[in-house]
Order: C-alpha cells, then sequence, then structure tokens
C-alpha cells in the first residue's frame, strides 16, 4: 500500500527539517511527502530543497495567501495520492519505524480506517521528558491495557485517544472530512476536530491503539497562535460533554476523562466570556463535588468577576 506524508508548516524551518528528516529516513518508506507551506518567507522553502528524498516524490507548496492550519491540513489530505495518510506537524517527529508498525493492520482488516501508537514529549531543543510522557499517555487512554482493536472508534475519538498527528488512517475517509468547516467548528481545535468528524462519519469502523511509541509531539514555546490569545479549549470539552450524555451516559472511561477536563474548560470558557457554559459545566456531574474546594471556590470568584464585568460593561454602552 502506498503511504502519503503530509506536514502543514508555517515560520518554524528549525523544527521542519527535523521533521522531514524523521519521514525521510523511514524503515518502511513512504511513497511520498508533501509540504504545505504558510510561512510569511521562504526560509522552509530553502529547508525542503536542500534535501534530497530518493524513495519517493518529496513536494512542497506554497499557500499565497496563508491557509491556515485546518485549511492548509484539508488540502495536503486532499492532494495526497497515497492509499494510507500520515499527518505530522512541522514541529514533531515521527519514530523511524512509524510506517512500518502502524500499516500493517490494513492489509489484514478492513474495518480498522485508522492506527496510532503512543506519544514521547520533547522540549524545544528535543530533549525527552518521560515522565510527561507517560502522564500524557496515560490521560488520553494509551495505556497497555487498552492497547489493540478498538472496535468503537467514537468512544476513541471523544476520549482523545486518538493523537493530533502521528497516525495513518486511510485516504479514503479522511479525503471525506469536511476540512473547511473544522476550524470554523472547533476553533483551536481542528486536529481534535479532524477525529471527531472521522468517528461519526465511520461509526461502525475501527481504530487500532498500538502499544508502542511511534511519534514525538514537542511541547514547544513556539505555536502557531504565539502571540495570539489563548486557545479556545473549551470548545473540545463542549463537544465531548454533549455527546458524552446522548450517547454515552454510563460509560465510567468518558465520565472520569471529562471530571479530570473539567477544571480547565471552565475557567477557559470563563476567560472567553463564554459563561452560560461556564456556568451549566459548574454545576455539572462533572465538576459539582469540586465547588467546595479551595480551586472550586476560585473558579467560582472568577466566574463571578467576570460576571460583574459583564454586566457592568453592558451597563455602560
Amino acid at each position: 500500500m502506498k503511504i502519503s506524508i503530509i506536514i502543514p508548516t508555517y515560520n518554524r524551518p528549525e523544527y521542519l527539517l527535523e521533521c522531514l528528516e524523521s519521514c525521510i529516513n523511514q524503515t518502511c518508506p513512504p511513497f511520498e511527502i508533501i509540504v504545505g507551506d504558510d510561512s510569511s518567507n521562504s526560509e522552509s522553502e530553502k529547508i525542503v530543497a536542500s534535501l534530497d528524498y530518493s524513495k519517493g516524490k518529496l513536494i512542497y507548496t506554497r499557500n499565497v495567501p496563508a491557509l491556515g492550519q485546518g485549511k492548509n491540513v484539508g488540502e495536503l489530505m486532499r492532494r495526497a495520492s497515497g492509499d494510507l495518510i500520515c499527518l505530522i506537524h512541522d514541529d514533531d517527529k515521527l519514530s523511524l519505524d512509524n510506517l512500518e508498525k502502524l500499516s500493517p493492520i490494513f492489509r489484514t482488516d478492513q474495518e480498522v480506517i485508522i492506527s496510532f501508537g503512543k506519544q514521547f514529549i520533547i522540549s524545544d531543543d528535543g530533549k525527552l521528558d518521560q515522565e510527561a510522557s507517560d502522564k500524557l499517555n496515560v490521560l488520553y487512554s494509551r495505556t497497555h491495557d487498552k492497547a489493540g482493536i478498538q472496535s468503537d472508534i467514537l468512544k476513541s475519538a471523544i476520549l482523545q485517544q486518538i493523537p493530533n498527528n502521528g497516525f495513518l488512517v486511510r485516504a479514503e475517509c479522511a479525503k471525506k472530512v469536511d476540512h473547511e468547516s473544522l476550524e470554523k467548528k472547533y476553533f483551536d481545535g481542528p486536529d481534535f476536530g479532524f477525529a471527531l468528524e472521522l468517528a461519526q462519519a465511520y461509526r461502525k469502523s475501527k481504530a487500532l491503539f498500538l502499544d508502542q511509541y511511534t511519534a514525538f509531539y514537542r511541547n514547544s514555546t513556539i505555536s502557531i497562535v504565539r502571540g495570539g490569545p489563548p486557545a479556545k479549549l473549551y470548545i473540545s470539552f463542549h463537544y465531548q460533554s454533549q455527546l458524552a450524555h446522548s450517547v454515552y451516559k454510563l460509560d465510567s472511561d468518558i465520565s472520569k476523562f471529562l471530571k479530570k477536563r473539567s477544571s480547565v474548560a471552565i475557567f477557559n470558557a470563563i476567560h472567553w466570556g463564554d459563561l452560560v457554559k461556564a456556568n451549566e459545566w459548574i454545576l455539572s456531574k462533572y465538576y459539582r463535588k469540586k465547588i467546595f474546594s479551595i480551586g472550586g471556590v476560585r473558579m467560582v470568584l472568577f466566574y463571578a468577576y467576570k460576571k460583574i464585568c459583564l454586566i457592568f460593561s453592558t451597563f455602560i454602552k
């Protein structure tokens, strides 16, 4: 099966080089590597031009004007000609045996549409943080007891077990996701949105979680929204809690996960002024037992402060 690796990039040439080298040196060489560049200069183009990939095609496109992350990924997926697509962001890396490990299942099980492994956390300078890596994979249900075929792909998406990149997905399925709408619907979480939309479209399909490290996720201080407002992290919680209520009311795994994520989601919603959602979640089963804790009292006070500010600003107008 032919594999296309797609890489969206934006003003991070030093990381892009590391990412490309991890793709070029795969033990199972990809058929093609496609780079979609939203950068404001030609530095990333120079990086790609300096490399030689003799085992397949290395394709570069400069997006003028810039497309934005969601549209860039969508365009890269549309252009991919392989049977399978691997998405990796420019500041992250694949393990050198990523494709070798994740591709065999697609030949033996036609019901599997996406496969993925665990992620290492690395710093700006590439230093591996094993403790942070362990915590990340535990949080997202990438543990030994969860390994193997995931028969409920929607549950995997809600739990964010499907990682933001470094996975392999059937091209025909990935291309049917409406990437144009992901950033509008999920704001700063188009990767989460992709997994959730894919899972809902192919509800009866399966995923494979391989209990091995297959990618490196960089905890970088240089982000796509650098210098901009904090990400709207609470949007993903909105969709997760909606599906939990309508489809998975009695699922203990999802309930535990949402309880862990509720504090961050509520704080983020308050910050963005979405007090309706914040109030709903403060009183929900995912958070209400925390209200009388120190953190809970602080959260309620923050909510009250934002509410007063909102009322005052409305009065002034």
